[in-house]
């Protein structure tokens, strides 16, 4: 997969930030997307998460947050991730999801395993792809 860096020139690598506020989960998450090549940053730290959407801390390609009753509100992070930075590639991931009302690249059920983690990474990088060129085509 071809990623892009801020100086605009293609890498071969995406940058995931993986949000889960349990620091076991946020160990699995690290280790699957390492293992098949993303450049990844996890963290149980709403702060740092905090970082990354007010343009604090080094951009990614993909954020992939966990929602729902112990994270955060799926539909208005959703909502603010598209007017902040419409430009990451967000999937969620929740125990339920209503895709009318949550505007994400893509979406996962809690609880997932690794090679789902991987799968819904891909997903939403290739839907953020898509959506980028629809809206440039008007």
């Amino acid at each position: 997969m071809n990623a892009r860096t801020p100086g605009g020139t293609r890498t071969t690598t995406l940058r995931v930030l993986v949000y889960n506020g349990e620091p076991g989960a946020c160990a699995k998450a690290h280790e699957a997307l390492a293992r098949e090549g993303f450049d990844v940053d996890v963290t149980a730290s709403s702060t740092s998460l905090y970082r990354v959407i007010q343009g604090e801390a080094p951009p990614y390609d993909v954020l992939v947050a966990d929602c729902g009753w112990r994270g955060l509100p799926a539909e208005s992070f959703a909502r603010h991730m598209r007017t902040r930075l419409p430009e990451v590639a967000l999937a969620l991931a929740a125990p339920d999801f209503d895709p009318r009302l949550t505007p994400c690249d893509a979406w996962i059920q809690t609880p997932y395993g690794p090679e789902a983690l991987v799968d819904v990474v891909r997903a939403a990088a290739r839907a953020a792809r898509e959506r980028r060129r629809r809206e440039t085509r008007g």
